[in-house]
């Protein structure tokens, strides 16, 4: 009889392959959230943009902003409430971000009907 060979892992090995996962993980998932924020707001920017110009051709037809109809977008975006202010002459389109899905980074999305943007940073936009 001859010696037996053992087939398997150390423990010592699986410390080590759960040590190096653990590191992968921890460098890895910050940059992932990162990129869902962004995708998120893009995404925000996007239906305030396309809400702007439903608020625009209803003003060509009508030279009133009030009773336009609300883009179908802001319905399926979930990480932004999207919401009309109109003030006379106007309207801001402001995006904000629901509990849950907070974007520190840039908060509250703005867009008016002279095209200017809030927050003003372009990291933001």
């Amino acid at each position: 009889m001859g010696m037996s060979s053992q087939k398997g892992f150390t423990l010592m090995e699986v410390i080590i392959t759960c040590g190096i996962i653990t590191m992968l993980v921890a460098i890895a998932l910050p940059s992932y959230r990162q990129h869902v924020v962004k995708t998120h707001r893009v995404q925000a920017q996007a239906c305030l943009v396309n809400q702007a110009n439903v608020l625009e051709r209803h003003y060509t037809r009508v030279l009133d902003y009030q009773g336009a109809p609300v883009a179908h977008c802001a319905a399926e975006i979930k990480a932004y409430q999207v919401h009309v202010e109109l003030a006379p002459g106007g309207y801001t389109v402001v995006a904000t971000p629901v509990s849950g899905h907070a974007d520190h980074a840039c908060g509250p999305l703005g867009l008016d009907q002279a095209g200017r943007r809030s927050p003003a940073d372009t990291a933001c936009w």
